[in-house]
């Protein structure tokens, strides 16, 4: 049977999104995983093909892909290198950006291409209010994505995720909200209205893990 891999990773204030420049293949595939953030790949060189849920994308250098929170994805190629962002919630709030949009997964856009490397520049480059740049970089990528690459809204009553996943991200984020404090797993059951049992068999089967185990 294969292992879905959940992915969870925190952000901080100075800098509210993951950055991994140059980030290269150590082997032909990579196991699917998945996560409740936007994930933003430049392909620097090299092909990758990626597997998100039922569909698949070439992507080739100068490429951007969009991965949308919740899809289950994998990466299959030899030799490649890519760029990857994965901004916060939080950032995506702070400008005004609706976490419930849908991108175009494979993009080839010129000026979002640019936009995505000037992100690269402002945290290479030593220079005063170096942080204020890196802001206005991630910004602007992120408002240039949205506006000219939003397909759809998710709607809760069409869209085909997994209700293991469904229930998975509900359950993520509660605790992610409460971390560190204590409390039973009932409260997080009740808070998402479900049953603690079912709750529980749905994060095993997503993730491999228990709710105690995250």
């Amino acid at each position: 049977m294969s292992i879905v891999k959940f992915e969870s990773g925190r952000h901080n204030n100075e800098t509210p999104c993951r950055i991994y420049w140059n980030y290269a293949s150590t082997r032909h595939d990579y196991a699917s995983n998945w996560h409740n953030e936007y994930e933003f790949l430049y392909i620097v060189s090299g092909t990758e093909t990626i597997y998100i849920e039922n569909d698949y994308y070439v992507a080739s250098p100068g490429d951007i892909v969009a991965i949308n929170p919740g899809r289950i994805h994998t990466i299959t190629g030899e030799n490649w290198v890519h760029h990857c962002i994965i901004p916060s919630e939080q950032l995506l709030q702070t400008i005004g950006v609706d976490s419930s949009a849908h991108l175009t997964p494979l993009i080839r856009d010129p000026e979002l291409s640019k936009a995505f490397l000037n992100i690269l520049t402002a945290f290479e480059t030593e220079r005063k209010f170096k942080k204020q740049f890196q802001q206005l970089a991630l910004q602007n990528f992120l408002l240039l994505m949205f506006e000219k690459h939003e397909m759809i809204r998710f709607d809760a009553s069409t869209q085909k995720l997994n209700p293991n996943f469904a229930v998975t991200i509900k359950v993520i984020k509660y605790l992610r909200e409460h971390l560190p404090e204590t409390f039973p797993i009932d409260n997080i059951a009740a808070e998402i209205d479900i049953a603690a049992s079912y709750m529980c068999r749905c994060v095993k089967t997503a993730t491999g893990l228990s709710i105690i185990d995250h």
